[in-house]
């Protein structure tokens, strides 16, 4: 999941910012269920990473090409 954030926030312009996938992921912690759904071992899991990786995919393939 770090990596496809960074990957996507690349693909949108905010890789200057080396803090800002620090945070999103400090973020994701606190004020999500996220590791709450890793910890039990879900595999509905894999979903939120799906959607980034076709996100970037379908939109910003160009750019990692």
């Amino acid at each position: 999941m770090a990596w496809l954030i960074v990957l996507t926030l690349r693909a949108n312009g905010l890789a200057e910012k080396p803090w800002l996938p620090l945070g999103i992921m400090a973020m994701l912690c606190v004020c999500t269920s996220l590791p709450w759904f890793a910890g039990q071992l879900m595999p509905d899991i894999l979903f939120p990473a799906a959607v980034l990786a076709l996100y970037l995919l379908t939109y910003c393939g160009a750019q990692f090409s």
